[in-house]
């Protein structure tokens, strides 16, 4: 059950619906986002919207959709029926995809969000001193934006998608099933209040983390469904940390479909026609792939990694960032099936460091006795000409902004985290908007952060969401050091998130020295006494 990853970046259950990729809504700048909102707000009122026929953009409607249909049957969730009625209204936000809640279905109409680029991967391209340095392969990942990326979709892609989602959404409902056995075979019997101590229930052996650890790993491994989702997750996060020296093997939209396509099916094409389609798409004969595999055989992970390379880079960037998709690998607890709507506790102190790039760390690599003199930005750019002036060291420098660049755009990105849109980036507010993404609706987040989302003069939107979530807040002062490296005067706090509210109402408290103040405080009752 333990699980290590960058719990930022990964794949979603979140999707478009096909009319959002006909309006090339994946796309969207922030204006053109904010100026269909407002449309839709009037439309919603009754009010014929100026600003959104000025806007260019057909008028957003709700979309009602009719009852699903896959490739084979798959088994109804019960809960999804009667929680997430097929013909009830769903709330989209222009210019993002609706992320599905646990146990939630996808609508026939909705295609997964890892199937769509975003006009923001490959960032290394806008760089100006890799441009300098890259001058062609910048071009290149800047064509690749603008022909693959943003361009609406047509019609026969969005059939396409919707055909290889219907694929997804079996292999996810089969990995769930092994995974609720294997879940049962390693249960864990430890009980909690208020079941006592001495019971049966409580004393009964169960499996020891090693054997629990030791199922997970064989388990996925194994799982035929859980490695084809995870590549081609891997391959869509895979986008963000693009290396220049290998734009030459950017998938183009199409054959980033026929791949996910060829990964997922149950069973190798027949159609002589598609796979004709196939091979003109990904640049090798599949025929002659599937010939080499056996009759009636489709190929693993391994054997699509070592042919399309888009696959094969995935699982390399796979390897050095850890991409973790929550709702794969927690799948009775987010997934489509989930018997649960979130986690019930969420505990952390994230990190307290803002979403940027300084070359400085990377110069000091390539150069320690800048480093070593603690040489000041100023020095660091008088050197930096000559520090790159060597085609190794150009190298480096390119992989260490490659990496800081795709995390920026990544944590940065209005489609990813529009919670965050127009508020000075830190780590620890994405951290705050993924635990309200995968919060249960009774579940409880306790964060220990700095006091920057209560002061941001741009930060109200945020902010507001903060408030209508908020069931604590206590502020402390670190005049007793209680941490080390932080500046005694620095302010933070202990922030206790829960469920949206419709009214903000929460306890605080302020310029709290140590926490034991808290809790002498709750457990006080003689209102004569001072302040504990």
């Amino acid at each position: 059950r333990l699980r290590c990853g960058n719990s930022l970046i990964g794949a979603r259950r979140a999707v478009w619906t096909k009319e959002q990729l006909k309006r090339g809504e994946h796309a969207w700048s922030a204006k053109q986002a904010k100026e269909a909102a407002e449309a839709q707000k009037k439309q919603e009122t009754g009010t014929v919207s100026e600003v959104h026929k000025s806007s260019g953009n057909p008028p957003i409607k709700s979309v009602r959709s009719a009852k699903s249909q896959t490739l084979k049957p798959k088994t109804r969730n019960p809960k999804a029926e009667t929680l997430f009625p097929s013909d009830q209204p769903r709330e989209i936000t222009p210019g993002v995809p609706r992320l599905l809640k646990p146990g939630e279905e996808r609508r026939e109409d909705e295609v997964y969000h890892f199937l769509v680029f975003d006009p923001d991967m490959v960032p290394t391209h806008a760089d100006t001193l890799m441009k300098s340095f890259w001058p062609e392969a910048c071009a290149a990942g800047k064509k690749w934006v603008v022909q693959e990326a943003k361009p609406k979709w047509k019609a026969e892609q969005i059939k396409e998608a919707l055909q290889i989602c219907d694929l997804i959404d079996q292999r996810w409902e089969a990995y769930g099933k092994q995974r609720d056995a294997a879940l049962q075979r390693t249960a864990c019997t430890a009980t909690v209040w208020p079941e006592p101590g001495h019971t049966p229930a409580a004393v009964k052996p169960g499996a020891s983390l090693a054997e629990q650890e030791k199922e997970k790993a064989d388990l996925e491994s194994t799982s035929n469904s859980f490695q084809r989702l995870k590549l081609v997750m891997d391959a869509w996060c895979a986008l963000w940390f693009w290396p220049l020296q290998r734009v030459a093997d950017l998938p183009s939209r199409d054959a980033f479909l026929t791949s996910a396509r060829l990964l997922l099916g149950a069973e190798p094409p027949k159609d002589k026609h598609l796979t004709a389609q196939m091979s003109l798409r990904l640049g090798f004969e599949v025929d002659g792939l599937l010939a080499g595999i056996g009759a009636g055989q489709i190929p693993d992970v391994e054997i699509l990694s070592s042919n399309v390379p888009w696959y094969d880079l995935a699982r390399t960037l796979s390897d050095e960032q850890h991409f973790h998709h929550w709702e794969l690998v927690f799948p009775e607890v987010l997934g489509p099936h989930a018997e649960r709507d979130g986690f019930d506790l969420i505990v952390g102190n994230p990190p307290w460091l803002k979403v940027g790039w300084s070359d400085e760390n990377a110069i000091y690599e390539l150069e320690p006795s800048l480093g070593v003199k603690e040489a000041s930005s100023a020095g660091v750019r008088k050197e930096r000409p000559r520090i790159l002036s060597e085609k190794s060291g150009r190298i480096t420098f390119a992989a260490h902004f490659q990496n800081a660049i795709g995390t920026v755009a990544a944590l940065t990105g209005d489609r990813v985290f529009p919670e965050l849109h127009g508020i000075q980036a830190n780590i620890y507010k994405n951290f705050i908007a993924r635990a309200w993404q995968i919060l249960g609706g009774a579940g409880i987040a306790a964060l220990l952060h700095p006091e920057g989302i209560f002061d941001d003069p741009k930060g109200g939107s945020f902010r507001e969401l903060c408030f209508h979530r908020q069931l604590a807040h206590f502020q402390l002062k670190n005049e007793l050091r209680l941490f080390a490296d932080i500046h005694h005067n620095r302010l933070f706090s202990i922030n206790v998130y829960g469920s949206m509210k419709g009214t903000p109402c929460f306890r605080s408290m302020s310029t709290v020295f140590h926490p034991s103040t808290i809790t002498e405080s709750h457990l006080h009752t003689n209102t004569s006494d001072s302040v504990p």
